[in-house]
């Protein structure tokens, strides 16, 4: 994204579209059912434009702003899932839920603030609605996901987002023409190779009794794995204490949202 001609809009409708791709061979090996949209169509049609846009808010957010930055503003996003959790599903919540999300919100912020003060801008805006679209977008799921096999879900969540965004913004189709370029389209597969096995366990999570409250907080320790792969394959090794901490506390409220 920090490539001057990256464009955040066609970026992320290439990005559905090939991680859909991925989730819809996963599936096709698994047993993949069409399910029935007709019955929730409205709550299908709601997260797929939750997702979409947060997928495209993300990656305007990492061209704005440096990764460190923007992972400080998105993690709170789990706050944003528990509340609406607690609201509209009415998922039960105890102390120790409560302390868990804390830990695990307060290891993020410990092992990522690099630099002092995040100045207000449109990359700040752009990470603020991606932790209002993605945390409300992780309800919605919870709540459709109970219905439907887990993975033939996940692969209609995948390409739907990326229809709805190519029915709002037809124009980004002209943009796809990046996707011929070799280097770039390695990283775009790679991402969504990950992203799509990171899909595939987050709905089968869902569907097996994982409350979204519960969920939502758990995957922000995604941000401890990527400081400690860091370390290791990058040799990022400035704030290594910080980051004992915060792997610490992760672990620590991770056991207690369970």
């Amino acid at each position: 994204m920090k490539n001057e001609k990256s464009d955040p809009v066609s970026y992320a409708i290439m990005f559905q579209f090939i991680f859909g791709t991925f989730n819809l061979l996963f599936g096709l090996w698994h047993g993949f059912v069409f399910p029935e949209i007709s019955l929730n169509l409205f709550f299908f049609l709601l997260a797929g434009l939750l997702w979409g846009f947060g997928t495209m808010f993300l990656f305007k957010a990492y061209q704005k702003l440096e990764a460190s930055e923007v992972v400080i503003l998105t993690s709170t996003r789990s706050l944003i899932t528990v509340v609406a959790a607690l609201i509209f599903l009415n998922e039960s919540y105890t102390i120790n839920n409560v302390i868990g999300t804390i830990l695990i919100l307060l290891s993020i912020v410990l092992v990522t603030k690099l630099k002092k003060g995040i100045k207000l801008n449109r990359g700040v805006m752009y990470s603020f609605a991606v932790v209002v679209f993605y945390g409300l977008a992780v309800v919605v799921d919870a709540s459709n996901v109970k219905n439907y096999d887990a993975i033939s879900y996940s692969v209609i969540m995948a390409y739907l987002p990326g229809v709805v965004l190519l029915c709002l913004y037809p124009q980004a189709i002209k943009k796809f023409s990046s996707i011929r370029n070799l280097t770039f389209s390695k990283k775009m597969v790679s991402l969504c190779l990950f992203y799509s096995v990171q899909s595939i366990a987050f709905y089968s999570a869902l569907s097996n009794g994982g409350n979204a409250s519960q969920i939502g907080p758990i995957i922000q320790a995604q941000v401890i794995i990527t400081v400690i792969l860091a370390i290791i394959f990058l040799k990022e090794r400035d704030h290594l204490l910080r980051k004992f901490i915060g792997a610490v506390l992760v672990t620590i409220g991770v056991i207690l949202l369970k």
